[in-house]
Formats: C-alpha cells, sequence, structure tokens
C-alpha cells in the first residue's frame, strides 16, 4: 500500500499497525526507484517519506501499547494489587 493511503487516525490497534508498517514495506511504489529497483534482486531503500510515515506508525503503536497497559495496571490496582506501575510492567507486560 502506498504511504500516503495510510491514515493513522484509522489505526487503532496495534495489530493495524504492525500491517500498515508490512503494508508500507512491501509495496514497490514505496521504495526508491520504484519498481525497477524493487525487481532487481539488489538492496533497496524505502523513500524518505515511506520512512516517515512507518516513524509516526511506530510512535503511534507505542501510544497505543503505554495505553492498553495504563488500562491493564488500572484494573489490577482496583483489583487489590500492590505493585508499582514499573513492577507491574515488568512482570505483566511484554
Amino acid at each position: 500500500m502506498h504511504y500516503s493511503n495510510v491514515k493513522l487516525s484509522n489505526l487503532n490497534t496495534i495489530e493495524a499497525c504492525q500491517n500498515a508498517i508490512d503494508a508500507i514495506e512491501n509495496d514497490y511504489q514505496n521504495i526508491a526507484g520504484g519498481f525497477k529497483a524493487w525487481n532487481s534482486g539488489y538492496q533497496t531503500e524505502l523513500t524518505k517519506a515511506a520512512q516517515n510515515k512507518i516513524e509516526a506508525i511506530q510512535r503511534k503503536e507505542d501510544k497505543l501499547f503505554s495505553l492498553i497497559n495504563k488500562e491493564k495496571f488500572k484494573k489490577y490496582q482496583s483489583d487489590g494489587g500492590e505493585l508499582s506501575f514499573e513492577e507491574f510492567m515488568i512482570k505483566y507486560c511484554d
């Protein structure tokens, strides 16, 4: 998928973020040199714009991960858990 077709506002899960990154990385339109470079068999690089979009998606993915773990921690605390957030993250979160 061309990087410009990926809208950050539509990425509401970590899985959606990972799928979007995969789609960007696997589209020849996002490769410097286009289809010719993609099909050459040599190592290729993403265009700067595609790299920037992937970095933005990764930042959103990190925020989603933090939000999910904060929600888990709040539930843990409401259930009587006594660990600090840092200890909770080490013990229960990937």
